[in-house]
């Protein structure tokens, strides 16, 4: 994975069917999704009606940086051992 990669290009081609429900969410009114600021965020109607939702919203979110985290790492080190 590429250190550019964005959170909503994460989750297309990593959880695309997640990416699916994300944006039957968004029609919905309970997920707002800007790709613009490359950004899913919960409204409080997902908050008060699903609550657990929201919590999977932060791990996919976690899941993310941690990727990040690591392809990060693996360029530093390549970049330092050059």
């Amino acid at each position: 994975m590429i250190t550019d990669t964005s959170y909503i290009n994460y989750l297309k081609l990593e959880h695309p069917e997640i990416w699916k429900s994300i944006l039957r969410a968004e029609k919905d009114g309970l997920i707002v999704v800007d790709e613009e600021t490359d950004s899913v965020t919960a409204t409080n109607r997902l908050l008060l009606t699903y609550p657990g939702l929201h919590d999977i919203l932060n791990m996919l979110v976690e899941g993310w940086s941690q990727k990040k985290a690591e392809a990060f790492g693996r360029e530093l080190i390549n970049n330092l051992l050059k």
